[in-house]
């Protein structure tokens, strides 16, 4: 039975570690895409923008199209 106990425990503890980390890496990429935005709405090329974020030229082609689409919707 305690082996069991700590079997589970082990589990809970490495699904808690595993849900932080995507957590944080979800929250970096949401972060990257706050900064490529703001870079765009500033005028910044896209190699420029790319340099900063790590972003791809074809995600910040979406994230421009996102942003004039919500601009014209406003």
């Amino acid at each position: 039975m305690a082996v069991l106990d700590f079997t589970f425990e082990r589990r809970e503890k490495l699904i808690a570690r595993d849900s932080r980390e995507e957590g944080r890496e979800e929250g970096i990429a949401i972060g990257r895409r706050q900064v490529a935005g703001n870079m765009l709405k500033a005028n910044k090329s896209i190699e420029e923008i790319k340099e900063f974020t790590g972003l791809s030229a074809d995600t910040l082609k979406e994230l421009a199209n996102e942003l004039e689409a919500h601009v014209t919707q406003a």
